[in-house]
């Protein structure tokens, strides 16, 4: 998976000043392990 995190104002201070996404990365299967 691809997480992308972009500041959405000049000096962020807060989790609410940035977006955040979570991408699939193309042509790759995503495969969880449980465990640690």
């Amino acid at each position: 998976r691809l997480l992308e995190i972009h500041h959405n104002v000049e000096e962020p201070k807060a989790f609410e000043d940035y977006s955040i996404t979570l991408n699939e990365l193309e042509g790759l299967k995503v495969e969880i392990i449980d465990g640690l």
